[in-house]
């Protein structure tokens, strides 16, 4: 990738500045390009330099946005336990914050990592079901959901009559 090259010399010549938000970004957007040029070991290096940078000047939103990055990388990797500890911490921050879509992904995806066949954490099962319930669409006034969230079916009271509607 072209784009790989350009990037990293304009990371070169940030890490030269005391800006650590700008730090941040670049290495998160490096981060970024790696994972998507399937270099996941070298993804990882830079998006802890990332999220180390956000960390020391505390800007929470981004560390909840990187931190579920994190955790998906983790994934990737076949890491599920460290994958677990940081959707936990994004989702934490996410809650701390009011970052409604990254509360969503990160039950989501913590309830996907549970379901793997290659998490060894006590009471997997368990979690996965109280995610999932936590997950579940709420319905507006005059609307039934049946279903899981996955595959909801939406039922419209109107009138006298009733209307089925294949999703939310």
């Amino acid at each position: 990738f072209l784009s790989l090259q350009y990037l990293l010399l304009a990371y070169d010549q940030i890490s030269l500045t005391n800006n650590k938000e700008l730090k941040g970004d670049m290495a998160h957007d490096l981060g970024k390009l790696y994972v998507k040029s399937n270099k996941l070991n070298d993804a990882s290096k830079v998006l802890l330099e990332a999220l180390s940078s956000y960390e020391s000047i505390d800007l929470k939103e981004k560390q909840a946005v990187l931190l579920h990055e994190i955790g998906e990388l983790y994934e990737l990797l076949d890491d599920n336990e460290k994958s677990l500890i940081y959707l936990k911490n994004s989702l934490r921050l996410a809650e701390e914050t009011g970052m409604k879509a990254y509360i969503k992904m990160g039950y989501e995806n913590m309830s996907k990592v549970y379901e793997s066949k290659n998490t060894n954490v006590p009471g997997s099962r368990s979690k996965v079901h109280e995610f999932l319930t936590f997950f579940k669409p709420k319905a507006p006034l005059g609307v039934i959901v049946l279903g899981d969230f996955r595959n909801p079916i939406r039922i419209d009271l109107v009138g006298n009559g009733i209307r089925f509607a294949p999703s939310l």
